[in-house]
């Protein structure tokens, strides 16, 4: 019993022990690397970050890149998380309750914040990209062509004295109604009433004043109503309690001074006596006292117009909003309220569209509007339909040579008027130019690998035409026919020749003329596309055989050798020779002794030379054939032959 405890301690401590050993195997976690942040990498970013100013976007100052980038990208690089202004609205949760306001700001509209802001740092308040006057003016120009300023604008806030950078419920993001903000400035009531000939004018300051400049120091807008700047207030208005009122009467006080027009065409908002729909009553920005330019104040009933962006071709009037330029605005004589007749108003700007020698019908008739809309057009030109499809509509017999073989690019696509003036012309069928000028802008480089050669004639002359069909042809390169007809309508004789001989050079037989020569032009005899030796030899190459290694038939050294025997398109004898075959070789070998004593004494037949001799070359200056008679190869001939006497 005394024993127990004694075995207890001991079991304690041989435990502990056990204990102490296994931990002491037991490594120590290292200490965790601490990360780093995008800074450490790119120091030069930091480097620029404080270059570009002192004042920092939030998550640049925190070192926070990951609050707008994703750090790792696809192929590199660090991507925005989403896009302006979702990701700029993640920490200026505030402002997108401003989007509930009916006016928006053009760039925070299309979400573009980066248009006005930096992202990163900036030397202006805001991250702005310039100071806030600078930077309003980068795309509000207009506002400051004037000869007197603001004074509002010489405040240190600039624009956004009167205005909001962002949303506003007010027009032009204005931060209150404009005459209240207005009068929050000109307080002396005393003394407005008398600059506005004692009339209490309290409300409405811009219906006459530009808030930004003016060319008089009272900052009118360009156009006034004649009766505001006399003050004659009252024949339109009147007192009602302490305000002005408008009289009941008023369009007939306007009609005291504009007298009513008329016409066979009147406007609908000036037959019911609607002026103000269309004209401000007091002063405007637009001549004629127009609320808008005339397109925006057309567009309020015409809103088909408010599309043409969707279309190709914008009459330029139309484009710069200038309807009045064609259209009268209240009545006229003509349709559609135009200034004149539709068949002379375009020439008011296309004088000269007409002046040239050949008139195309419709222009010639003052036709316009056969082939051109007034407005837009989904076609160049301003055109009524594709400009192939329209040329057509008229020229029916020329729509058929579309189903020909070859077809000139500008005619294939349908560009007539790379070809044509439209409306008139000093060349004949309105080409824009003659030829073979009109050819070289499209075929200018042709026209250059040839200024250095001899030239065919009609290529001389520009004469494209004899050769070439303007708009097709059922034969390569729109030639007019068969090539060798072409070539037959001036080279009459030898088109005879060859059509009465038997024997017909292949290539001729082929109609292919071209396979010898260059029907423009070059620097060798007869327009030929190489040496006449050569260009015999490029299809008949097995005469050639002995001429490098062996022995060539004399004649063939010399240049264009090969019509001394032979005719190059036709012949009545055979191979094309130009003589009978026992005429031509005795123009050079007479028979005499000699020529008889080689022949071992036998007298040669005229006729028979090639039976033994190859009249281009051999393997020796005997020119004999490869292949011999056994006995012939020898050199004896009285097996078969009988001597000859001489």
């Amino acid at each position: 019993m005394t024993n127990h405890p004694n075995r207890l301690l001991k079991y304690f401590i041989l435990i502990f022990l056990f204990f102490l050993l296994i931990t002491s195997c037991v490594s120590k976690p290292s200490p965790q690397k601490t990360r780093k942040n995008c800074i450490d990498c790119h120091p030069d970013f930091q480097k620029t970050v404080k270059k570009n100013g002192p004042f920092l976007h939030k998550p640049v100052a925190e070192k926070n890149c990951k609050g707008c980038h994703r750090p790792h990208g696809v192929i590199g690089g660090a991507f925005l998380k989403d896009k302006p202004p979702r990701l700029c609205f993640n920490c200026h949760k505030k402002n997108v309750k401003d989007f509930q306001n009916k006016f928006i700001h053009a760039p925070l509209k299309k979400g573009d914040c980066f248009i006005c802001h930096e992202y990163h740092s900036s030397q202006n308040k805001l991250l702005l990209k310039e100071p806030s006057f600078q930077l309003c003016l980068s795309c509000h120009k207009e506002i400051i062509k004037g000869k007197f300023k603001h004074k509002a604008l010489d405040n240190n806030q600039g624009c956004l004295y009167c205005h909001v950078p962002h949303t506003a419920s007010n027009k032009t993001l204005l931060k209150e109604n404009a005459s209240s903000l207005c009068l929050s400035c000109h307080k002396n009531k005393e003394k407005l009433k008398k600059l506005h000939f004692e009339i209490n004018f309290n409300d409405n300051c811009i219906s006459c004043h530009n808030p930004h400049v003016g060319n008089d120091k009272r900052l009118l807008k360009p156009y006034v109503h004649p009766l505001v700047i006399q003050g004659e207030c009252f024949k339109c208005h009147i007192y009602k309690g302490n305000n002005l009122d408008i009289r009941k009467d008023l369009i007939n006080q306007c009609l005291e001074c504009h007298k009513i027009q008329s016409g066979r065409s009147i406007h609908k908002p000036y037959f019911d006596k609607k002026c103000f729909e269309c004209h401000e009553p007091h002063a405007s920005y637009n001549l004629f006292l127009l609320k808008n330019t005339p397109g925006k104040v057309c567009i309020q009933c015409h809103s088909d117009f408010s599309k043409i962006k969707q279309y190709k071709s914008i009459h330029d009037p139309v484009k710069k909003e200038n309807c009045l330029s064609c259209h009268k605005g209240h009545v006229s004589n003509y349709k559609f309220l135009l200034k004149n007749d539709d068949k002379k108003i375009c020439f008011s700007c296309h004088e000269k569209i007409n002046d040239k020698r050949f008139k195309h019908p419709p222009s010639q008739k003052d036709n316009c509007l056969k082939c051109h809309r007034p407005h837009w057009s989904k076609f160049e030109g301003l055109l009524t339909n594709e400009q192939k499809k329209l040329c057509f509509s008229c020229h029916k017999k020329t729509s058929l040579e579309e189903d020909l073989f070859s077809l000139h690019m500008p005619f294939q696509k349908g560009n007539c008027a790379d070809c044509h003036n439209p409306h008139s012309s000093n060349f004949s069928k309105l080409l824009v130019n003659n030829t073979p000028q009109l050819c070289w802008n499209c075929h200018d480089n042709f026209r250059k690998n040839y200024s250095k050669l001899k030239k065919h004639k009609p290529y001389k002359e520009g004469n494209c035409l004899l050769c070439h069909n303007a708009h097709s042809s059922d034969y390569a390169y729109q030639i007019n026919g068969p090539l060798s007809n072409i070539c037959f309508e001036c080279h009459n004789n030898l088109g005879r020749k060859i059509k009465s001989e038997p024997f017909v050079h292949p290539p001729v037989q082929k109609d292919n003329c071209s396979k010898c020569h260059d029907v423009h032009g070059t620097n060798n005899v007869w327009f030929l596309k190489q040496s006449l030796n050569n260009l015999c030899v490029s299809c008949h190459i097995d005469i050639s055989k002995y001429w490098q290694d062996a022995f060539s038939h004399p004649p063939i050294k010399k240049e264009n050798s090969c019509v001394e025997c032979h005719f190059v398109h036709a012949s009545k004898y055979n191979y094309l020779l130009n003589k009978a075959s026992d005429k031509i070789c005795i123009v050079c070998h007479k028979i005499d002794e000699k020529m008889i004593k080689n022949h071992n004494n036998i007298r040669p037949s005229e006729s028979n030379c090639t039976t033994c001799h190859n009249p281009h070359g051999g393997e020796n200056n005997k020119m004999l054939w490869l292949n011999q008679h056994p006995p012939f190869a020898k050199g004896d001939c009285t097996p078969c032959h009988e001597g000859r006497s001489k």
